[in-house]
């Protein structure tokens, strides 16, 4: 069961960080890596746009 708790929640938050990025720089697609996703900066201020239970999710990734 927790295998398909697990791949709901991946498709939730995919289907958010589409949505929330759709028409921004930060625009999200599975199919292509957005440069911006790789700069540093990005990379370190993203986590803190998240809300508390996709940090958890994230910082138990890492």
């Amino acid at each position: 069961m927790r295998c398909i708790e697990s791949t709901e929640t991946r498709i939730f938050a995919t289907k958010l960080l589409v949505d929330k990025t759709n028409g921004t720089w930060m625009q999200y697609s599975k199919a292509k890596m957005n440069p911006a996703y790789l700069q540093d900066k990005s990379r370190e201020r993203i986590p803190g746009t998240l809300p508390p239970a996709m940090r958890d999710m994230l910082n138990a990734s890492l």
